[in-house]
């Protein structure tokens, strides 16, 4: 038979069509048909592997200091409370077969301030085990039946994550944050329904117990007769975080102290209270069940992990220490873009943490402090390359530029370009 009339086995393309065909004893396939059997094959073993390795806390703790400042405690019990969850996937399918011990699921609830590290640590998380990994907003979820999004929509996003396979999503992790936004209302002046607080959380409690819903399709909305699929809950995590505000309050009136005065100790026993952080780590069922959450939801979520509010050092070393730190990106952008070297000095780091800690926005407030300060040399240096080489040698960051929105960083120009001049100065 000629070459040009060579067709592929699955596809039914000529040669001409799809350009390379592989000869097999009896028929031909095409390299896109190839390719996509590759990912059948590869889809099918992901659904029959009955186990899952997950690496140890050690190991966890370790790849989280590589991103995460700060924090210790916390790290430390969310890689234990992860790895606890993670063995109750290898010993499910033999607690099963041998009617013997069944582990409980785990699923874990993060309290801190803005941005003190919650949702970050859980994404880097998700980035370590490389499972399926979805974020939601507890602001936008309402009771079935209201406007709003309903509770089993969040698992829209994992399904989409997971290429659509319901088999991997159920071994996804699902971060849903502003958990404190839907704490039932402590007083009201009206007698409407709550819809988006208690509802909420009477909704949320078969998929953080484990169940089978039905999850609208991705790209498809949750309409009637619309494509939907069955997702098992049993083995996602679960994980749930709010700033909780007012919840120091709670806990300083529990232990007979006010949150806003120095008091040094908490009876004869407890640890001293140097700042609002400390209360948050005293956290009790007690303290969040007066905050406004049903004993049912917070008996589903046995790990509390209380986050501390950045200190100023911390800040510091946000910037310069973590692999994909603030001014490491800079750096990196100011070679590729414009071939200079970029040089924070020590000062003027300190001085951004300083700002950004007075700010009390935590690590979230350091972009929003670094961006306007590279705006003007961003703009202006890619406009002095000569054949591809920059005329500065170096551009200078000082506390000055920092503490004064008035000064720019210095440019230094290389010694054989000292009578340069930029094309925005010509006349």
């Amino acid at each position: 038979m000629p070459e040009h009339n060579d067709r592929c086995s699955f596809c039914n393309k000529t040669r001409s069509e799809v350009g390379y065909l592989v000869r097999g004893s009896t028929s031909l396939i095409c390299e896109k048909c190839l390719t996509r059997a590759g990912a059948a094959l590869s889809k099918a073993k992901l659904n029959t592997k009955s186990t899952f390795e997950v690496p140890a806390p050690h190991d966890i703790r370790d790849f989280l200091d590589e991103f995460v400042i700060g924090q210790d405690h916390a790290k430390k019990t969310l890689a234990v409370a992860v790895f606890d969850h993670y063995l109750r996937l290898l010993d499910a399918e033999a607690s099963i077969k041998a009617d013997d011990v069944e582990i409980e699921k785990t699923n874990i609830l993060m309290l801190g301030p803005t941005g003190c590290g919650k949702t970050y640590l859980v994404k880097t998380l998700a980035r370590m085990l490389g499972v399926p990994f979805t974020i939601a907003d507890a602001t936008r979820l309402t009771e079935a039946g209201f406007i709003g999004d309903d509770v089993e929509d969040i698992l829209t996003p994992l399904l989409a994550s997971s290429g659509g396979d319901p088999v991997r999503a159920s071994r996804g992790i699902v971060y849903i944050d502003e958990i404190d936004k839907i704490a039932t209302a402590q007083t009201s002046a009206t007698m409407t329904r709550d819809v988006r607080g208690e509802g909420v959380q009477q909704a949320l409690l078969k998929l953080l117990e484990g169940s089978k819903v039905m999850v609208p399709a991705p790209s498809h909305r949750r309409t009637p007769g619309g494509q939907v699929v069955e997702v098992d809950t049993s083995n996602i995590l679960f994980i749930v975080s709010g700033a909780f505000p007012t919840l120091k309050n709670i806990i300083a009136k529990r232990v007979n102290k006010k949150a806003n005065i120095g008091i040094t100790s908490i009876g004869s026993s407890s640890k001293d209270i140097k700042e609002e952080s400390d209360l948050l780590q005293m956290v009790s069922t007690q303290d969040l069940r007066k905050y406004g959450f049903i004993p049912e939801f917070l008996g589903r979520i046995p790990v509390v992990v209380a986050l501390r509010e950045l200190t100023t050092n911390e800040l510091s070393l946000i910037l310069t220490e973590p692999r994909n730190a603030l001014l490491k990106q800079y750096k990196r952008k100011f070679d590729i873009g414009c071939r200079v070297e970029l040089e924070v000095t020590p000062e003027a780091v300190e001085a951004i943490a300083k700002k950004a800690a007075k700010q009390r926005r935590g690590a979230r407030g350091l972009r929003a402090i670094v961006d306007p300060i590279f705006t003007g040399s961003f703009y202006d240096l890619p406009s002095c390359l000569i054949d591809g080489v920059s005329v500065y040698e170096k551009l200078v960051v000082t506390p000055e530029v920092i503490n004064n929105k008035e000064v720019e960083p210095t440019r230094i120009l290389k010694k054989e370009h000292e009578n340069w001049i930029a094309p925005w100065e010509t006349v």
